[in-house]
């Protein structure tokens, strides 16, 4: 593919390399020749301070177009169309320069050119400061993936499992807000918390914002990791604690006793069956506590007595050094 008003390098340079992207072409442009496409990788437009910065780099040298990862546009019906790069631009335009060293490029799909744009601003680089993606930012570019996967049937419905995906191809890090945009996706598509998700604090969430249906009653929460964990005995053990800790204080208990359980590691197929078995487990350690407790309180049960098993050479037990 030959390419017009493009001032063609043999030198290196520092290539743009992303999933989808093919380079049919690296040289100057005229900067009047470059046009803006939409930035959706941003939920903002550009950034008025780096673009100064740009701007102060250009007009005193120290922004290298060789070495900095070049500017990428398309070649649509005769115009080179800017898809990353705005910042570079502007501050180009700012710093009244005809020419721009850009990278023209291919790219596979659409949904390779979104993740590449929104990847770029993520990239750290030791060569110059960056404006580097947000929350919203990259809020914005998922909903953007996740639609286009939805048009052409790469999925049926939009849930945890396509977000989770999705925030996977863009390389989404916990310093990049991580959890902070895997809630916001999750609410602006209206979707549930998945099992899998969830944790002790969801569970202390749903009861302190259901005080009507819990009432007076004493509300243990428990998380039920699966069907054989054991959890009942825990519930029960702290539901223990927690009457105890009312008798104690001089204060009645109430007529109800609740497990405010949730489930995790099972899936949405198998979780009616889990709440089945840890309505088992409760009435199953319950039982096991009142035959352990009759014994415990008994005459016949005295407390063992600890042997410290020898581990490390040089500890002293009972005034005797191990060798």
């Amino acid at each position: 593919m030959t390419i017009p008003n493009i001032r063609l390098v043999e030198s290196q340079y520092c290539a743009p390399e992303y999933d989808g992207c093919e380079i049919i072409a690296a040289g100057w442009v005229s900067i009047d020749d470059i046009h803006r496409g939409p930035n959706w990788a941003r939920a903002g437009d550009y950034d008025e301070e780096k673009v100064n910065e740009f701007r102060e780099m250009i007009e005193t040298g120290y922004y290298m177009p060789y070495a900095h990862e070049a500017p990428v546009t398309e070649y649509v019906n005769g115009k080179f169309v800017l898809s990353m790069g705005n910042h570079r631009h502007q501050g180009h335009l700012r710093a009244n320069q005809e020419e721009m060293f850009v990278c023209v490029v291919n790219w596979r799909d659409e949904e390779s050119k979104q993740v590449a744009m929104s990847c770029e601003n993520g990239n750290i680089s030791p060569r110059y400061t960056k404006n580097y993606r947000t929350v919203a930012d990259i809020v914005q570019s998922a909903s953007k993936i996740l639609n286009i996967r939805m048009v052409n049937g790469t999925i049926s419905k939009i849930n945890e499992e396509s977000i989770d995906d999705v925030l996977k191809t863009l390389k989404v890090t916990q310093k990049e807000g991580l959890v902070e945009v895997h809630s916001s996706l999750m609410a602006d598509h209206h979707v549930r918390q998945g099992v899998k998700k969830y944790s002790q604090d969801c569970i202390e969430d749903y009861v302190s914002s259901n005080s009507d249906l819990f009432g007076d009653s004493l509300v243990v929460p428990q998380l039920f990791r699966d069907k054989a964990s054991k959890a009942g005995y825990r519930a029960l053990v702290n539901m223990s604690l927690s009457c105890l800790d009312l008798i104690e204080s001089g204060q009645d208990l109430p007529e109800v006793l609740r497990v405010a359980g949730a489930f995790t590691n099972v899936t949405e197929k198998n979780l009616t069956s889990a709440r089945a078995a840890a309505r088992e487990d409760l009435v199953r350690q319950h039982r096991v506590l009142q035959r352990l407790g009759t014994f415990l309180t008994s005459e016949q049960f005295v407390v063992p007595e600890l042997h410290e098993v020898p581990q490390l050479h040089g500890v002293e037990l009972d005034d005797t050094v191990v060798a």
